[in-house]
């Protein structure tokens, strides 16, 4: 799963930040006799691992978003400047880039993951408050 969801050190990034979206995945290290992707878990504490139990995100818990979950709170375009910038996501070989683009790009945020490049972009917006400034 851990390249449909974004790494657990941005996971951490995006909870710090404010993520407040519920997520299907999640990053645990404390689950004993859980269900995870339907088939009961071993028992395991101090070591992160996905998990898609419904769970309130306590300090042991972090998101683990897919792919479509960051899409539907990225927005499509974004004012800056008086210029309306539009979402490109460009995959390659070996990275994949998300960047919003016009007339050139003004920011571009690029990981191995999809995932951990979306979430990058999203951490980028909100720290900029540019999630406000879009549609």
């Amino acid at each position: 799963m851990d390249k449909h969801c974004v790494s657990l050190e941005i996971s951490k990034d995006l909870k710090e930040a404010g993520w407040k979206e519920p997520t299907i995945y999640q990053w645990s290290d404390n689950y004993y006799g859980v269900l995870t992707f339907g088939k009961p878990a071993e028992n395991f504490k101090g070591e992160y691992r996905i998990v898609d139990t419904p769970v309130m995100l306590d300090d042991t818990e972090y998101p683990a978003p897919l792919a479509t979950e960051i899409l539907e709170e990225l927005p499509k375009t974004i004012l800056k400047d008086n210029c309306r910038a539009v979402l490109e996501i460009r995959l390659h070989e070996n990275t994949n880039d998300v960047c919003y683009y016009h007339p050139h790009t003004f920011t571009a945020e690029t990981d191995k993951s999809l995932p951990n490049a979306l979430a990058l972009m999203w951490l980028y917006l909100k720290k900029n408050n540019l999630l406000t400034h879009s549609t």
